[in-house]
């Protein structure tokens, strides 16, 4: 039983879902993007080919896990991705939030160092500095959000799992103790008895009852 077809899910997984595929596609087009904007400064001349690589090995690796995310987070319902992609997006936003700062003390200082005119020095450094800042906080904005998100997939996914996973064993657990009844002798059903104990040791008291109940059984047909 595929866990898709298991469980139905309700209309705030749906939307957390949804939203999710959303960021993620933001975030893979964003690499995509980085790559081909790298390539295009390096035939302008603003990069050289070292730097033009870096960022295109840099981006393509990011890439490559945001999608391998989506393969095993989103449609196979996994969780192991999703909790390492927590932990480099919490390096990712610390390291944007000291970019952030950064760029703005410099702004500071540049205005205390003032030695031209202050508005030539708004034109020619404020404008594209607070551009830059703006853009790296809605970044941040993003990638909180994402994160959000992703805690919030998970949590979906682990339920998921979990009942896909209950369900699996019970069936398994039907196919035993219908195993159970069809044993014909007591030696047989010492042998079923510990493999279905050690394959589902969580329901050892209902697969022993039965173990019980049908050796009574065997028992009672052998003293006739």
């Amino acid at each position: 039983m595929k866990i898709s077809q298991f469980y139905i899910l309700n209309e705030n997984e749906n939307d957390t879902r949804r939203n999710w595929l959303i960021f993620t596609s933001i975030f893979f087009s964003s690499q995509v993007m980085n790559i081909a904007l790298s390539w295009l400064d390096l035939l302008y001349g603003i990069f050289t080919l070292q730097q033009a690589v870096i960022i295109t090995a840099v981006s393509g690796f990011a890439g490559v896990g945001i999608f391998l995310l989506y393969i095993f987070s989103y449609t196979r319902f996994g969780t192991k991705l999703l909790t390492t992609n927590f932990v480099l997006l919490g390096f990712g936003f610390l390291f944007g939030i000291r970019t952030l700062f950064k760029t703005f003390f410099q702004i500071i200082q540049g205005l205390n160092s003032l030695q031209i005119d202050p508005l030539s020095f708004f034109i020619m450094e404020i404008i594209h500095s607070w551009g830059g800042i703006i853009l790296s906080f809605l970044t941040l904005t993003v990638t909180l959000w994402w994160y959000v998100l992703s805690w919030r997939l998970r949590k979906i996914n682990h339920k998921i799992k979990h009942l896909h996973k209950l369900a699996k064993d019970t069936l398994e657990l039907d196919k035993i103790i219908d195993r159970i009844k069809k044993t014909k002798n007591l030696e047989a059903l010492d042998t079923v008895l510990y493999k279905s104990v050690a394959k589902l040791p969580q329901f050892e008291s209902i697969i022993s009852r039965e173990y019980q109940t049908k050796k009574s059984i065997l028992l009672e047909m052998s003293s006739t």
